[in-house]
């Protein structure tokens, strides 16, 4: 029981074992309590231990690539973004250069088919988000807007048309895109580089 009472310690649950010994006193019945598991001397210790050991486990598990970036578009640069920063800021500089959101989209690695939503007319992020899930609806899909760049800053107005883009960058996708974006439009000026 001492083993299993200590591996559940370390593994995170909070147990005790406390040994009840029982004192007979002139018809009177006394209970002595002594917590036998973790030791009181020895629990603060146990505790900070185990919550050492938690903290590594987490940071083992945690494999999420957390770089931030610099990018440079058109000789302007931006420091210290986050990679899904990174991509809607280059995303959204080509629009503004004039460019339709759907030819973008075509260079954004494996996820091209999956980066952009768009509706009808120029609306606001409540309306964008009404409009889209009714017509993603129709599909059999559905849309989660915090999935992508959906604030009413982030929207993206191109030609009577209102987009949004991806915010799901993990993994390698986001390096395939802003690479294919750099040769796809070599006049654009488009940089990336690790921030220091």
């Amino acid at each position: 029981m001492t083993t299993s009472v200590i591996w559940l310690n370390e593994s995170g649950i909070d147990i005790r074992c406390v040994r009840l010994q029982p004192y007979n006193q002139n018809g009177r019945v006394f209970v002595d309590i002594q917590q036998i598991i973790p030791l009181p001397e020895v629990a603060d210790y146990q505790v900070r231990v185990a919550e050492k050991k938690r903290k590594e486990r987490a940071a083992r598990t945690d494999t999420r690539d957390r770089t931030s970036y610099d990018i440079t578009l058109g000789g302007q640069k931006l420091m210290g973004l986050p990679k899904r920063q990174a991509i809607y800021q280059t995303f959204r500089y080509l629009v503004e250069q004039g460019i339709a959101p759907p030819n973008i989209a075509k260079h954004c690695g494996p996820r091209r088919n999956r980066v952009l939503i768009s509706i009808d007319g120029e609306v606001n992020a409540e309306n964008f988000h009404r409009l889209a899930k009714e017509a993603r609806a129709k599909k059999g899909f559905n849309f989660d807007p915090k999935r992508f760049f959906s604030d009413d800053d982030d929207l993206l107005h191109f030609e009577g048309r209102t987009y949004v883009f991806s915010n799901q960058w993990g993994g390698a996708n986001w390096k395939l895109a802003m690479v294919e974006l750099h040769e796809a439009f070599p006049n654009m000026e488009i940089e990336f580089t690790p921030s220091e």
